[in-house]
């Protein structure tokens, strides 16, 4: 898998304000913060009895993966915070979790050969201040289609376009462990920090062992 050139330490990090954290984080380190509002993402659609506070899907789509919600159709209290949603990025059915409405937008990227779902445990603490959008990567999880390559170059550009289409463009706080680490470290070298938008910190953060896949 290819890696994205490092930049050197000195002035480009600095200057385009992306920190990455080198210390590996667990999951109580995430865990905290205070509530707000975001008026950034509108609301997807529920496949749950239950009324979700969510921001609403983005372009929604018909999901083409059955069972994308089988871990998490009768957990009510879920329901009521998170949605799944579904959109088509370069020939690829994106599925992404969604909630919160907070003002800092958290992504987080998961690992191989994972899905959003190992960031389930501690995503409801996360919710806090933030809007926090789990995503199933390209060719992994409930993401349908294969991508043209598995590069993480090319995960990295799907990343961004579907960033782009929630409307995620600044101060996206992209947590990450495994193989996502050099995905959201692309999308921050090549995307974020190219536009000059700025990026919050690319946090290495370790899923809690026996997390789901």
């Amino acid at each position: 898998m290819d890696e994205p050139a490092m930049p050197r330490k000195s002035s480009r990090l600095r200057r385009l304000g992306v920190i990455v954290r080198a210390a590996v984080l667990t999951a109580a380190t995430l865990i905290g913060g205070t509530t707000s509002v975001s008026a950034n993402i509108p609301a997807p659609v529920s496949t749950s009895a239950t009324v979700s506070s969510a921001p609403a899907c983005v372009a929604p789509e018909r999901p083409l993966s059955r069972d994308y919600d089988a871990a998490t159709r009768k957990d009510a209290a879920f329901n009521e915070t998170f949605r799944h949603c579904f959109t088509t990025i370069n020939g690829v059915q994106m599925h992404y979790v969604i909630g919160g409405h907070g003002p800092n937008p958290m992504v987080l990227l998961h690992g191989w050969p994972e899905s959003w779902y190992a960031y389930r445990g501690i995503m409801p603490q996360l919710l806090p201040g933030r809007t926090v959008i789990a995503i199933d990567q390209p060719g992994l999880g409930d993401s349908t289609g294969t991508p043209r390559s598995m590069t993480t170059n090319v995960m990295a550009e799907y990343i961004h376009l579907l960033l782009n289409r929630l409307g995620l463009t600044r101060n996206v706080q992209l947590v990450s462990h495994d193989i996502g680490v050099g995905v959201a470290y692309a999308v921050a070298a090549q995307y974020l920090m190219r536009s000059g938008s700025g990026a919050g910190p690319v946090v290495c953060h370790r899923a809690r062992a026996g997390s789901k896949g």
